[in-house]
């Protein structure tokens, strides 16, 4: 059974940056995602790109992203068009 989770909008503030906490956070969620079944994670951003990419997501074209994931409310309509999307196979 394929299901969707959205974790909506999150982010590190600027004092706290360079600590680990994004990698961190970000690790806990696909790992809870990966336990709830999710075998891609996907995200939308319009400033992180890089620091995602460090931890192995790789960029994708909307297009190629599954129907859940576009019919979500960020992809749908609280992320610009310009947000970049982004997607990592995960693993147990």
């Amino acid at each position: 059974m394929a299901t969707t989770r959205c974790c909506d909008r999150w982010w590190i503030t600027p004092a706290n940056r360079h600590k680990g906490l994004g990698r961190r956070a970000t690790d806990l969620l696909l790992r809870r995602a990966y336990a709830d079944g999710a075998r891609t994670g996907y995200l939308l951003t319009t400033t992180a790109a890089p620091f995602f990419e460090t931890l192995g997501f790789k960029p994708i074209d909307r297009a190629a992203a599954p129907a859940a994931i576009l019919q979500t409310r960020q992809a749908a309509s609280l992320c610009p068009a310009s947000a970049a999307l982004l997607a990592k196979p995960l693993q147990g």
